[in-house]
């Protein structure tokens, strides 16, 4: 089936009250406004490290909703009840307010992502002991190697991003037999799956999104791990003191990993003092090498020493234990 991709311009003030309203017919909008993209990279937000510079293109562009209908009974529906609402929209006495409302329809056809998807990700050796699947993919693996199986599908992490790659690795050269594992900002899970693969005892995952539960458990299921071997919470361990004293409790853990960004990472050196236990280890991920410095030096001020450093595709990654208790 093919569908239609619809634009609607509108002004900084009212993109997000026009992409409530016509939510409602459509089920849901995305707001494109070029000036977000500025602010989020001057004010250095904490949950941005990395902005792609496609996101700068065309600053000068109109702010727009935008959203999908089928090329089908329904979505012609949508689009006529659109088209209505903009009518109305442009007939109120504030009507300047809106913008122009200009709409444009855009004809696409129809792509099956997951198919496009598996041209690029295929059977992935990763370290000396790991091999990331898709499930589609027949295995062949003549050394043996512990098999991961993840697909793009999943709602986050695949194992292709180089940070990811090097904490695979680096699980790959511990000795997890035995050893608790918190994994920090865990997304698909995959981190997590990986060690309980690799022999260790229990997971604790943990991340700020609900749909990372989700994923977690769908790739534990995945790769044949019981669910009393891993567990799952939901929750923002910077802004809910509460759920970050419920996190702590938790621990301490052998080995904790956090691939997430550097200001989240300097943020949480506290707290994650108090969930690696004393000779425990600790590997951060997601950090750009112009600020690997940076990190090892937070790190080190409450009680880390650096055991191992990887770096691919101008990304860091940071093996540290635990060496002092204070």
């Amino acid at each position: 089936m093919n569908y239609f991709k619809v634009t609607i311009e509108t002004t900084p003030l009212y993109g997000e009250v026009l992409a409530d309203l016509l939510a409602a017919i459509t089920g849901g909008c995305e707001v494109d406004d070029p000036q977000t993209v500025h602010q989020w990279a001057a004010d250095g937000d904490s949950r941005w490290d990395y902005l792609g510079s496609e996101l700068f293109e065309n600053p000068e562009r109109p702010v727009t909703v935008n959203f999908y209908a089928a090329d089908d009974e329904a979505g012609q529906v949508i689009l006529r009840e659109v088209g209505q609402e903009l009518v109305r929209l442009k007939a109120e006495p504030d009507a300047e307010l809106w913008g122009s409302l200009a709409i444009c329809i855009t004809p696409m056809e129809n792509q099956d992502w997951e198919i496009s998807w598996r041209q690029y990700f295929k059977l992935t050796p990763i370290g000396a002991r790991l091999l990331v699947r898709p499930s589609w993919e027949e295995i062949d693996n003549p050394e043996g190697r512990v098999v991961l199986t993840i697909d793009p599908s999943s709602s986050f992490g695949t194992g292709t991003h180089a940070t990811t790659q090097m904490c695979l690795e680096a699980l790959g050269d511990m000795n997890l037999a035995g050893r608790r594992v918190l994994d920090m900002g865990c997304g698909s899970g995959i981190l997590a799956c990986g060690a309980l693969l690799l022999g260790a005892d229990h997971a604790l995952c943990c991340d700020i999104e609900q749909d990372a539960m989700t994923a977690t458990a769908e790739n534990m299921l995945r790769n044949g791990i019981a669910p009393e071997r891993y567990a799952t919470l939901q929750g923002n361990v910077l802004s809910d003191m509460a759920f970050a004293k419920q996190l702590a409790g938790e621990g301490p853990f052998g080995v904790v990993t956090a691939n997430i960004v550097a200001d989240v990472l300097i943020a949480m050196a506290g707290l994650l003092k108090k969930l690696v236990a004393p000779g425990g280890t600790l590997m951060l991920s997601g950090i750009l090498s112009e600020r690997r410095a940076e990190v090892t030096a937070a790190f080190q001020q409450v009680g880390f020493a650096e055991k191992q450093t990887l770096e691919r595709e101008g990304w860091s990654a940071l093996v540290m234990e635990h060496t002092v208790i204070n």
